[in-house]
């Protein structure tokens, strides 16, 4: 099963999916129009960016402050690259990380590590992901560690 998207692009108010054959359609209730949309990494020759922004975590502590140290992610190898991101306590922390994820060998993944300055603490924290260019980013479950804190 695939993930939906936001995608300004399209003018529609109704989505649907064969289940004959997995395709996607949307349309309009006031135009009737319906349309068959693409499938892949790009529209029409035009790339679609992907962006991933995980919840807001807060290891089942949400009224205490963590330090955060290490976030490890998953992808799949391809040619293209994916740019990290955090936001802690909901506002963004300015720390910016591009992971090169180019096969080396027979490898099928890639894991990458991100590394918070020693006194990086908050009570919540969001992952964001961004790939730069057309190529299909998969990821897979990240790992989080932070030790949780008396609250200040």
């Amino acid at each position: 099963m695939g993930a939906w998207v936001k995608y300004p692009g399209i003018k529609s108010n109704v989505f649907s999916t064969d289940p004959t054959n997995g395709k996607m359609y949307a349309g309009s209730a006031t135009t009737g129009i319906v349309y068959l949309l693409d499938n892949g990494a790009s529209d029409d020759g035009s790339s679609i960016q992907t962006y991933y922004k995980s919840p807001a975590i807060d290891f089942d502590a949400p009224e205490r402050n963590k330090r955060f140290h290490r976030v490890y992610t998953q992808h799949a190898t391809s040619p293209t690259s994916v740019i990290m991101n955090q936001r802690i306590d909901l506002t963004s922390s300015g720390a910016t990380q591009t992971y090169d994820l180019s096969q080396t060998g027979s490898e099928v993944l890639k894991t990458n590590r991100f590394n918070y300055a020693q006194q990086t603490t908050g009570k919540y924290l969001e992952i964001i992901l961004e790939n730069t260019s057309a190529s299909e980013v998969r990821m897979y479950p990240m790992v989080v560690y932070a030790d949780i804190e008396e609250a200040l």
